[in-house]
């Protein structure tokens, strides 16, 4: 939300999000299909394992994207599904970005659910492991988001170009 507020107030030309809203001063497109996964750093008891099940989850340091994020809502709604209430997970801190996440975590503060797509080159680096959850089903579209009859500027439009070519196929699958 702060993020669509940042675009009705133009500090930013378009954005990027993990929910869709439903508000007349915005066009959503979908950009791509995103999954979000459990995020350990190196020596966690969980690193290098393919998955685990839900109930491994209780006891563990969490960190959660901010309240009203969409990771944070894709979080909380997959874990009801599965069984698991807010307010049951040992939520240690919240912060306000990916990035600020992915450096609690390594910094050995807990773990986390992210978005793949946000941490592809720390898991492939081996700086970072994203762990499967048994019965967790964390998938999302991300959107691109503009002001509604708002003209980008050459810059942001070669930008989306980029963006909507870079995950085209993903949108079809």
């Amino acid at each position: 939300r702060e993020t669509l507020e940042r675009l009705k107030r133009e500090d930013v030309e378009l954005a990027v999000i993990g929910t869709r809203f439903d508000d007349d001063e915005v066009t959503c497109s979908v950009l791509t299909l995103d999954r979000l996964a459990l995020v350990v750093y190196p020596g966690h008891r969980w690193a290098g394992r393919k998955t685990i099940s839900v109930d491994d989850l209780v006891d563990e340091a969490f960190i959660f994207r901010e309240p009203g994020s969409g990771t944070d809502m894709t979080v909380r709604a997959s874990l009801r599904k599965a069984g698991i209430a807010d307010g049951q997970l040992n939520v240690k801190t919240f912060l306000g970005s990916n990035e600020a996440v992915k450096q609690a975590i390594l910094n050995r503060a807990g773990v986390s659910f992210l978005s793949l797509i946000s941490v592809t080159r720390e898991c492939e680096s081996g700086q970072l492991y994203a762990v499967d959850v048994e019965g967790l089903d964390m998938s999302r579209r991300l959107y691109l988001v503009t002001r509604q009859g708002r003209e980008l500027s050459p810059a942001a439009k070669a930008f989306v170009s980029i963006l909507s070519g870079r995950y085209a196929a993903e949108r079809h699958t």
